[in-house]
This record gives structure tokens, sequence and C-alpha cells, in this order.
């Protein structure tokens, strides 16, 4: 009896060793298991790790190269652009240049046609001032006419009075040719001279510049406005040579003039004042008549003083 309860609870020992060693064991393989877990559970998250490294290096990689192409194409868009405005630049540059050399060129032009107008209306304006600009120093020489009448007569006071007015300084242009005959009886002189042709008064009343042509054109003066020019003159060169004459002649001997001159046309061919045909200027005038004219004054008409002086009307000028 004693036995059995001793195999019994050798039994018993040996199946709570055995149960013992079988929890130990599940506990050792459990903790195997656990351990593989780990193990795997880290090599994965390793894996994992270098997975993520190596996608973020591809990444930064990639984005690297992203970077370095659009580094590139700015740089090229840059050098283009830069480029582009260079050529924009010099556009610009040679517009503004040739639009300052058109603007020169113009500004020359333009100089050069007030130039040319200034040459023109100073000669008119010469032409048209005869009386005023006419010769004062006549006057100095009437002793010398006195002397030729008392020792040549007649002949020698018209020589006297035709090379005073040919010593005389003249707008160029005007002619200087005169003829003089002397009635000491009378007291008169008879005074012919040449006047200038009618092509001596400018065909170009001014010059402008036309942009269009890059020219300076001539305006042309109109003829009526040419033949009232030339009328002036004509008045004017009378008148001047009436005063010039009783300038130069003392007053007791030269009481009269009598002055003419021939159309242009006649009379040229020699150099002489005409004589016969068409006389442009007539004029029978006193020294009392001449004297009383204001010939200094500026709003002087010749062609009204010579209308005065004239008992005849002044033909019209001959072209």
């Amino acid at each position: 009896m004693l036995r059995r309860r001793l195999s019994a609870r050798r039994e018993a020992q040996a199946r709570a060793a055995r149960a013992d060693a079988d929890r130990a064991a599940d506990r050792a393989l459990s903790a195997d298991r656990d351990a593989r877990r780990e193990e795997a559970r880290a090599e994965h998250d390793a894996a994992a790790k270098v997975d993520r490294a190596e996608r973020r290096r591809a990444h930064e990689a990639d984005w690297d190269e992203r970077r370095r192409v659009e580094a590139a194409n700015q740089a090229r868009l840059d050098e283009r652009r830069g480029y582009e405005q260079v050529q924009q630049d010099l556009v610009a540059r040679t517009a503004e240049a040739s639009r300052e050399r058109a603007r020169l060129v113009a500004a020359r032009r333009a100089t050069e046609a007030a130039r040319r107008t200034t040459a023109v209306e100073a000669r008119s304006a010469e032409l048209a001032r005869l009386v005023a600009t006419r010769p004062r120093e006549l006057a100095t020489r009437r002793p010398s006419v006195t002397r030729g009448f008392a020792t040549g007569g007649a002949g020698a006071v018209a020589a006297a009075v035709v090379d005073g007015l040919r010593s005389a300084v003249h707008p160029s242009g005007l002619p200087n040719a005169y003829a003089a005959r002397y009635s000491p009886v009378a007291h008169e002189l008879r005074v012919t001279f040449e006047l200038p042709a009618r092509a001596i008064v400018p065909t170009v009343a001014r010059y402008e510049y036309v942009e269009a042509g890059d020219a300076v054109e001539p305006v042309s003066r109109s003829v009526e406005e040419g033949d009232a020019l030339y009328r002036q003159l004509v008045a004017g060169a009378a008148v001047r040579v009436l005063a010039g004459v009783f300038d130069l002649t003392p007053p007791e001997l030269v009481d009269r003039v009598a002055l003419r001159a021939p159309a242009p046309s006649q009379g040229q061919a020699t150099g002489r004042p005409g004589a016969g045909g068409q006389w442009l200027v007539d004029v029978d005038a006193t020294r009392a008549a001449v004297e009383a004219l204001a010939l200094d004054d500026p709003d002087l008409d010749p062609v009204a003083v010579l209308e005065a002086l004239t008992a005849t009307p002044t033909p019209e000028p001959t072209a």
C-alpha cells in the first residue's frame, strides 16, 4: 500500500516535472518565436529604413537633376533674353541715331533754306533802298564842276557830272553808264542813264526745306510781285540819279535836270544809254522840287516820287 502511494507520488512528481518541463519548453519556444519575430521585425525595419533612405536619395538625386536642368534652361533663357535685349537695344539705338541724323540733316537744310532766303531778301532790300543808299559824298565834287565850267565850258560840266556819277559806289548789277549835256543859258542838264534789265529782280522769293524730298526748294516770286519790285527799282534808280546830279552841281550852274532812261532792251549792246525809242524814265525836275523831297524818310515811295515829278506816267517795265 505504501509502495503504491510512493509510486503514485513519484508519478505525480514526474508528471509535475514533465509538466514543468513542458511549460519551460513552451516558454522557451515562445521566447524563441518572440526573438525570431523581433529579429524579423528588426530586419524588416532595417530593410524598410534602407529602402526609405534609397528612395530619399533617389528622390533627392531626381530633384537635383531637375534643378540642374531648370538652372541650365534658365541660363539659356536668360542668355537668349539678354541677346534679344541687346538686339532690341541695338535696334533702338540705330533707330534713334537715324532719327538724330535725319533731324540734323533737316536742321542743316532748314538753315541752308534760311540762309538762301536771307540772301534773296537782302538783295531785294538792297535794290529797294537805292534812294536811302545813294552816294552822299558827291556834293564834295561841286568845286571841281565849277572849275570845269570856268575852264572848259558846258562840255566840262557835262563831263564832270558823268565822271562824278560813275565814281560813286553802286549796288552790284546796277549799270553805271551815263551821258550828259549841259545848257548854260537854261541852267539845265540833260542826263541819260542806263537801267538794269528786269532779270536783276530775284525770281525766287524765298527757299523752303521740303522734307519729303529732303531738298531745299526755291519758291518763285509771282510775276506781279516781280513787276512791282522792278518798278520800285526803276523809280529808285531815277530818284538816286536826280539827287546825285543836284548834289554834284552848284545851284548857280544847274537849276533843272531832264532825266531819261531807255528800256533796258535798248542801248545795252553798246554799254551806253540808248537814245530814242521807249523811255522807261522821262522826268524834268527842278532843284527846288528835288530838294523839297524827304529822301531820307524810311517810308519814302520812289514810285510815288517819280510819278509826282513826271509830267507823263511812267511806262510799265519791259521784260
